[in-house]
């Protein structure tokens, strides 16, 4: 095509292109320029991208061919986005890109369009990189990734052989995922609700299949190191991550972080643990460990409820599994789970930071004290957890002590079915003139599934003395006996850990928690 001209409205894109056919079709030279005020009504359909209506101007000129793609000038402005592309990279006989230069900016992520459905934030960002090869080696040895206050700088190394060979090495001021964590969880509610809209058996747990043969496609080595790392629920300094892919196994031999304090400064607390995957097709295996001491978890919406003396959590978990799903893999999880935390201040909406919805329904139905006060304070939380082939036990239990109310809670999750099955006592601290006559009721059972939960008032506490061992087919951990040793004893957190200790002990007396 010569002249090429192509007119919408106010929009038009203009220029020479040139091709060697019939004899060389694939040989094309191109000098084109284009401007206008929507790039939206003149951009030629491509798949899975929608521009965004915005002005535009640019201007490119180069050739391709079987030997070389040669960009001897690309410029573009989109709305804010501005872009430059330059370099040569040569096809045959051997390939090879020589400082290839691309860069790209502007005020407005969405001026960029729509990729995939996915719509960007609306944050300033800037892009560049410079790339060079030759045969089967790519390098790319300054990228820079900024959005917003976001960034990521550092190289990549890969080597195209049969199996390709990635080296990352990258660095981070500031990442910050909490945007990004809520379109995905925006995107995974609307598939739930397509997907289970009016099943009564609906579950949380997802049976998406998880992509780990991904992981046979390439063998790596990755290392990651952020000054500070932001989540929904974590605020992290100094954290540092390194891990290795070869042959579909994927090891974490440590990652680390110190934790933020109440205040936003770094705290002196942290966490240190290790991951690994092994890859199949039919049964891919996961074994994590996790090391807490201190960690601050919090979020934005609630962190104006956090005093600043918040000493954070102390949390320990050692969990195996097998699937290639969340849903298969929580239903074969073995190990164990830890959580102890020390006085601090809530308010009773805010525990489902830590322990979800489900927990935070039978706080506050069993605290009558919340509606009259808008604080708590939590002397001590302790959450014990043994796994066995899907199945959470308390071991020996969970215990919330207030400084008007012990909460104490026996039973299990069954993670194949998502069924739960609680029984809970709730007993006033002695010597602080509150009669059990003033709560809500002293005895509760807590039934149903995980998508389903149901808080059943038991005032006599019939159900959970008598009908524990009929109620929930015989399983150990909510028998009559184990009531009548940990729920009457009224122990204390401390003593409770001990306890803990020592069940652990007798599981594995390898893997037992330090103070």
């Amino acid at each position: 095509l010569s002249q090429l001209i192509l007119q919408a409205g106010n929009n038009q894109i203009k220029g020479n292109v040139i091709s060697g056919w019939p004899d060389e079709p694939e040989n094309l030279s191109f000098d084109v320029t284009g401007s206008g005020d929507n790039l939206k009504n003149i951009l030629p359909a491509i798949p899975n991208y929608t521009p965004a209506s915005v002005a535009f101007d640019f201007a490119v000129k180069g050739k391709v061919d079987q030997k070389i793609i040669a960009i001897e000038t690309a410029k573009a402005q989109m709305g804010s986005a501005s872009f430059e592309l330059e370099g040569n990279v040569v096809m045959e006989p051997e390939w090879s890109a020589n400082q290839v230069r691309l860069a790209a900016s502007g005020d407005h992520l969405p001026d960029l369009g729509v990729v995939h459905g996915w719509q960007f934030s609306d944050l300033a960002f800037d892009v560049s990189a410079t790339m060079s090869g030759q045969k089967n080696e790519l390098s790319i040895g300054d990228l820079l990734l900024k959005a917003g206050p976001n960034d990521l700088q550092g190289r990549l190394h890969i080597v195209m052989v049969e199996k390709p060979v990635l080296d990352v090495d990258l660095v981070s001021a500031h990442l910050d995922l909490t945007t990004l964590q809520e379109k995905l969880d925006q995107q995974q509610d609307q598939d739930s609700v397509s997907a289970e809209s009016g099943d009564a058996n609906k579950r949380l747990i997802p049976e998406k299949n998880i992509p780990f043969d991904k992981l046979n496609d390439l063998d790596g080595d990755f290392k990651l190191d952020m000054a500070r790392f932001i989540s929904r629920k974590l605020d992290l300094r100094n954290a540092r991550l390194h891990a290795t892919l070869h042959d579909g196994l994927f090891k974490v031999p440590a990652f680390s972080a110190e934790s933020a304090s109440a205040s936003g400064t770094a705290g002196t607390g942290g966490l240190s643990g290790r991951l690994q995957i092994q890859a199949d097709l039919e049964n891919s295996e996961v074994d994590i460990w996790l090391n807490a001491k201190k960690l601050l978890i919090v979020n934005k919406a609630v962190d104006k409820y956090i005093s600043k003396d918040n000493p954070g959590q102390d949390i320990d978990l050692q969990l195996k599994g097998k699937g290639n799903s969340l849903r298969d893999l929580a239903a074969s999880l073995n190990g164990y789970i830890w959580i102890r935390g020390a006085e601090r201040r809530i308010e009773a909406s805010a525990l489902d930071i830590l322990y979800g919805d489900l927990l935070t329904q039978v706080f506050t139905t069993i605290l009558p004290f919340s509606k009259s006060s808008k604080y708590q304070t939590l002397l001590c939380d302790r959450v014990f957890f043994e796994a066995e082939n899907g199945v959470l036990e308390t071991a020996p239990s969970i215990l919330f002590r207030t400084e008007k109310l012990d909460i104490e809670a026996i039973g299990l999750i069954d993670l194949s079915t998502e069924e739960i099955n609680f029984n809970i006592q709730s007993t006033p601290r002695k010597g602080l003139g509150v009669s059990t006559a003033g709560l809500v009721n002293s005895f509760f059972r807590f039934q149903g599934t995980l998508a389903n939960p149901k808080l059943q008032i038991d005032p006599t506490g019939t159900l959970v003395e008598g009908g524990a061992a009929v109620a929930t087919a015989g399983l150990s951990m909510v028998a009559k006996s184990l009531y009548k040793r940990w729920l009457k004893k009224e122990l204390s957190c401390d003593e409770m850990t001990e306890v803990a200790r020592e069940i652990r002990a007798n599981k594995n007396p390898a893997e037992v928690p330090a103070n």
